[in-house]
């Protein structure tokens, strides 16, 4: 029992240290809140239901994400960095081959989910807002620079549904 104890300590404090914000150097900063920016036109363009420009978009980032600088990252961020990496991607991925708006919307769901994580690992010492929405598939974030509300999830149907969670 004993073991078992100690193990959970371990696991947990483990899991603190990897989560915790980590000091990363400029050039990653730097280049995260430009990802972090360009994503934030993603999220205008499903305030507008704007199919080209979220397409064109998604394309851009894919690439986009491949150009973060890792330089002076320590191994444990650069691993944290890769698994972000993979996420971001496959949620990019699944808003390109989604048939419609709704579906494109659930896999920018998970985007967000992934870029909220990312910011709160590598502090970017940036101003930009965690927001949630309370009805879009049970309870859905996403990422701003502003504090106004411009819902991605449901658009001009429910534009200021929403509230400010947190300072990123």
């Amino acid at each position: 029992m004993k073991k078992i104890s100690t193990l959970a300590v371990i696991l947990l404090v483990t899991i603190n240290i990897a989560f915790a914000g980590v000091t990363t150097n400029n050039n990653f900063k730097k280049d995260l809140t430009t990802f972090t920016n360009t994503y934030i036109k993603l999220k205008e363009s499903f305030v507008q239901a704007n199919s080209k420009d979220i397409n064109s978009i998604a394309a851009q980032m894919i690439e986009d994400v491949e150009e973060v600088s890792m330089d002076g990252l320590s191994n444990q961020e650069m691993k944290l960095w890769h698994n972000s990496i993979f996420a971001i991607k496959t949620s990019l991925g699944d808003i390109l081959k989604a048939d419609n708006i709704t579906d494109q919307r659930k896999a920018f769901a998970k985007l967000s989910a992934e870029l909220i994580k990312s910011l709160k690992t590598f502090d970017t010492s940036n101003n930009f807002y965690e927001i949630n929405c309370p009805m879009f598939e049970g309870g859905s974030n996403w990422i701003d620079n502003t504090k106004t509300i411009t819902n991605p999830f449901y658009g001009n149907d429910m534009l200021t549904c929403g509230s400010v969670i947190r300072t990123l």
